[in-house]
C-alpha cells in the first residue's frame, strides 16, 4: 500500500436533503477538503500555493456512489495522489462508512494552474514533494 490520507467527518443536519441523506455537493466538498489536507500535511498549504501563484483546477471526476451517508453518520474519506499523466494529475478517493463499508469511490483529474496567467502548468513546476501511489486504484481514470 502506498501513501494515503484519511479524514473523518460527521454528516450534519445542514448537509442533508429531504431524505436525510448527504447532498452530493457535500460529498464533493469533503473530498476536496481531504485532498487539501493531504497536500497540506506534505507542506503544500493553501497560502504557500497562492504565494507560488499556483492552484488546482478540477477537470473531471468519475464518482460512483453505493449508498449516500445519512444524517449524523460518521464517514471516512480516503485519498491518494496517483501522480501526473502528461500535464494532468490523477487523484483517487474512497468514502467509507464507520464499519468499513465502501459508500463511494471516485477518480479525478486535476490541472495545476498559474492563477495569474490562468494557464496550465507542467507537473515539474510543482515545487513541493508529493508522494505518488500508483499501486492503489479506485477505478479507471475518467
Amino acid at each position: 500500500m502506498g501513501n494515503k490520507w484519511t479524514e473523518t467527518y460527521l454528516i450534519h443536519s445542514n448537509d442533508i436533503d429531504f431524505k436525510s441523506e448527504a447532498r452530493l455537493s457535500v460529498l464533493l466538498s469533503l473530498a476536496q477538503r481531504t485532498a487539501d489536507a493531504d497536500l497540506e500535511q506534505l507542506g503544500a498549504t493553501r497560502d504557500q500555493m497562492i504565494e507560488a501563484g499556483m492552484g488546482w483546477m478540477l477537470i473531471t471526476m468519475d464518482l460512483r456512489i453505493n449508498r449516500m451517508p445519512k444524517a449524523l453518520e460518521q464517514i471516512n474519506v480516503e485519498t491518494w495522489n496517483k501522480g501526473p499523466r502528461g500535464a494532468l494529475w490523477q487523484r483517487d478517493f474512497v468514502i467509507y462508512g464507520i464499519g468499513g463499508e465502501i459508500l463511494g469511490e471516485a477518480c479525478s483529474i486535476w490541472a495545476l494552474v498559474d492563477i495569474q496567467k490562468r494557464r496550465m502548468l507542467r507537473p515539474s513546476k510543482f515545487p513541493f514533494d508529493v508522494y505518488i501511489n500508483e499501486e492503489d486504484s479506485a477505478g479507471e481514470a475518467p
